[in-house]
């Protein structure tokens, strides 16, 4: 890798490491939208990983706005955290698919790539009809382009593969959090009622319907293609 400085709307960030530009090739999956460039350069450059991610989910368009030199536009800066400007034909292109919640009738709504809400949408129906809604207490957002922390590969989030629950529970579903399905324990301690009836009626639905569940370190996260 080398290091970039990455333009940060026209200010300049601190160097980071980063990857090479983006240039979709011929790309093997369906494609939502179409990239979108603006005039400029030296922003954030994906690295290999996510630049094949792209071409092999999302059909060679970029979920960010690119500047002419391949690279994404940065918004702004949280610590490690590179938040990248979103491609608006991209972001329109995503489905919006509402998700069973405590305290509403309505739900909560996701804006996530079609891919993801095929998969969600017979999860969150059988979540709502089992009464697993009363689990999830908080939502942490789906489409949100960005790095992972500190790294130069793009977050699932940045997709709408991804999004965050009950981060309201930092001590259950907090980052670094490890669920024991076998020994039924959190963090160490035994499963409470409220974490087994979590874990019946939402997380086994959401896995059994092809959706990832990190529960090893992550169990705030659900996504596709991790």
């Amino acid at each position: 890798p080398t290091s970039i400085t990455a333009t940060v709307e026209g200010t300049i960030s601190p160097p980071m490491t980063g990857g090479s530009p983006y240039s979709p090739p011929n790309p093997s999956a369906s494609p939502i939208g179409q990239n979108v460039t603006v005039a400029g350069g030296g922003g954030f450059a994906l690295n290999e990983s996510s630049k094949n991610f792209i071409n092999k989910y999302c059909g060679g368009i970029a979920p960010v706005t690119l500047y002419a030199d391949g690279t994404a536009v940065v918004i702004r800066t949280e610590g490690e955290r590179y938040i990248l400007k979103p491609n608006p034909s991209y972001q329109a292109a995503l489905a919006n698919i509402k998700m069973p919640f405590k305290g509403s009738s309505g739900g909560q709504s996701l804006a996530v790539h079609p891919d993801f809400a095929a998969k969600l949408a017979p999860a969150f129906a059988e979540i709502a009809t089992n009464g697993g809604g009363e689990y999830i207490e908080a939502f942490a957002g789906s489409y949100y382009p960005r790095n992972v922390t500190g790294g130069t590969r793009l977050s699932h989030h940045s997709y709408g593969f991804a999004f965050d629950i009950n981060t309201n529970r930092g001590g259950t579903f907090g980052y670094g959090v490890h669920w024991n399905l076998e020994k039924q324990t959190v963090g160490g301690k035994p499963w409470t009622a409220w974490e087994r009836g979590f874990y019946e009626k939402v997380a086994t639905v959401m896995v059994r319907h092809g959706i990832t569940w990190l529960y090893g370190g992550d169990p705030m996260h659900f996504s596709i293609y991790e």
